[in-house]
């Protein structure tokens, strides 16, 4: 009928329990949000929350992979890897690329919903001024920040205690201290234009971007004494030229 659509096939090595069909079709759900947001024909969307929440008492992992053969696609490929170890998505595209790996490993306690929620929205302001800076595209500075977000309020990314600190009184002690994020890396890069009131362009430039998180716990010689080293860090490459009074953009 002229309709674009979706099937999927399922194969089982055994019959599936009701809490195992019940995941099944949360993902089933998840997984069509995912595909509708990156099917955008003119702003892809990251919408992995849904998937990112999957069961993880049911599913060990779950991987997605995308490749588009067409040229110059708004979506060129996409990964998304959802595991005990990391969740990472990397999408590459006509507005550029962004990769975001999240360590769901990490070895230093729950922070708190409200601590996490605050450090993530602390992050995004960083980013929102960065691409003020670099006068990055607005639609690939939206990817990166809902990937970053949505990773990292996914089931299980801040990890559990180490059995090192089980009952320790540090442990009560770390949360306040920590960002209250996993440690990550992530970046976004792409060139960019803009055309002004006549369609002509009249801005063209090029940004990257890459931000990150690295914690380390180590014991000391000293009993019950510990070294906590949390390091952020941040950088911004951008160069842009633009034309005077919103005309056409002459290089020469």
């Amino acid at each position: 009928l002229g309709r674009n659509g979706l099937q999927v096939e399922i194969k089982a090595s055994g019959s599936l329990s009701s809490s195992e069909k019940r995941a099944l079709a949360q993902l089933a759900q998840g997984f069509d949000k995912a595909l509708e947001g990156l099917g955008q024909p003119d702003q892809p969307r990251m919408d992995i929350a849904d998937l990112a929440n999957f069961d993880r008492n049911v599913f060990k992992s779950v991987d997605l992979a995308i490749q588009n053969p067409g040229e110059g696609e708004l979506l060129s490929s996409f990964e998304l890897h959802l595991g005990a170890d990391r969740n990472a998505v990397a999408y590459t595209g006509a507005l550029g690329k962004v990769d975001v790996d999240v360590d769901a490993q990490m070895p230093l306690g729950r922070a708190s919903e409200q601590q996490r929620q605050s450090a993530i929205t602390e992050l995004l302001r960083q980013v929102d001024a960065a691409a003020q800076r670099s006068h990055a595209d607005s639609r690939l500075v939206t990817l990166f920040k809902d990937a970053f977000s949505q990773l990292h309020t996914a089931t299980g990314s801040t990890g559990a205690q180490i059995a090192a600190l089980s009952g320790n009184p540090l442990s009560g002690r770390i949360g306040p201290m920590l960002s209250g994020l996993a440690d990550f890396s992530a970046s976004f890069s792409g060139a960019f234009e803009r055309t002004g009131r006549f369609g002509a362009v009249v801005e063209t430039g090029t940004a990257s971007y890459q931000l990150s998180q690295e914690t380390t716990l180590v014991p000391s010689a000293q009993a019950n004494t510990w070294t906590l080293h949390q390091q952020q860090n941040e950088s911004l490459v951008a160069q842009y030229v633009k034309s005077r009074g919103d005309v056409m953009l002459d290089m020469g």
